[in-house]
């Protein structure tokens, strides 16, 4: 990788400025600060030197999108004298870790699949190296992680890359260790999973297991009985189970659940709702049950979750209510 020049510096160092201020906005704030807007800007402005960054003033840096403490902030970077620097032009990129800048969108695409994926985070999926690694691979799944921990398998997402740029179809798994792990798209993780909501199979429920439509909570019936989940699914969804419950308010929803979770309540379920009971027994004699966890659309953790929003999905208004994912 070729060495950093003065200038490519500067912006380095004007963007670390900017990701700091862009990672301690409120939610509900809306000041976020677009660096690749703001290098523009500062382009068709002149700035194209290192001698004419260190002229630039705080109201031209306002004028690029920067507030006014920002701006100053940026200013000053600007009219100190650059540090040489001391990576070699064949040197392998740093790891990435705690002061290390990301490459900017303009460097991003003269990197290696290795320099990238080394300095791939799953958590920032919007920044240089996720948006070039995913145009590399047409926004095709080849992510794998490493079962043990959270850190992605370089060496195996690597492997997987290499296969899509060769034209070949992307993998669902791959082995890690001798076991077949899930192959995700960039932007995705593991941990991206949440419990589908048993009384409405076409959305999930919130991280705590809250229902955003009825306010009822499963967490401790998904920790406790995890079967009871699926025999409810299969007493609502049409499609995989029997659709003998049909929700049709809060109120019914309410009932279902406290006499699922009421004393004796499985056997009560199984007694009112005896269809359902043979297909869930049916199941799970051929280890054919529906799994309950979700994995959700990247960048958007609660995409499912309209209703509480006011979106389409609400189950009570009509034609909602019988429409049910397969899962």
């Amino acid at each position: 990788m070729a060495k950093k020049t003065a200038y490519q510096q500067k912006l380095d160092q004007a963007q670390a400025i900017i990701e700091a201020q862009n990672a301690e906005i409120l939610e509900g704030e809306d000041d976020r600060i677009d660096f690749d807007s703001f290098v523009k800007c500062l382009r068709k402005k002149g700035g194209k030197t290192v001698k004419a960054l260190a002229l630039c003033s705080w109201n031209l840096l306002q004028e690029c999108g920067l507030p006014e403490l920002v701006a100053q902030e940026v200013a000053d970077a600007f009219r100190e004298k650059p540090k040489p620097s001391k990576q070699k032009a064949d040197a392998p990129v740093a790891p990435a870790g705690p002061g290390f800048i990301l490459p900017t969108s303009m460097l991003a695409p003269d990197m290696s699949d290795e320099e990238l994926l080394r300095l791939y985070d799953p958590l920032k999926s919007t920044q240089p190296v996720a948006v070039e690694l995913r145009k590399r691979a047409g926004d095709r799944p080849f992510i794998v992680f490493n079962p043990e921990s959270s850190k992605h398998d370089e060496k195996a997402s690597l492997e997987l890359l290499k296969e899509i740029v060769e034209g070949e179809a992307p993998r669902k798994t791959f082995k890690v260790d001798g076991r077949p792990q899930p192959v995700f798209r960039i932007g995705e993780r593991p941990d991206q999973s949440r419990i589908v909501n048993p009384l409405y199979p076409a959305q999930v429920l919130r991280a705590d297991g809250e229902c955003d439509n009825t306010g009822l909570n499963w967490s401790q019936v998904a920790e406790d009985s995890p079967h009871l989940l699926q025999l409810v699914f299969l007493a609502v969804d049409s499609t995989l189970g029997t659709g003998e419950v049909k929700v049709r308010d809060v109120d019914h929803a309410h009932q279902t659940f406290e006499l699922i979770t009421g004393e004796d309540g499985e056997n009560k379920f199984r007694s009112r709702y005896q269809t359902t009971s043979l297909r869930f027994d049916e199941l799970q004699q051929t280890d054919s049950l529906p799994p309950m966890k979700k994995l959700l659309p990247r960048a958007s953790v609660m995409a499912a979750q309209r209703v509480h929003q006011g979106g389409n999905n609400d189950p009570f208004r009509p034609g909602q209510g019988d429409t049910h994912a397969r899962h």
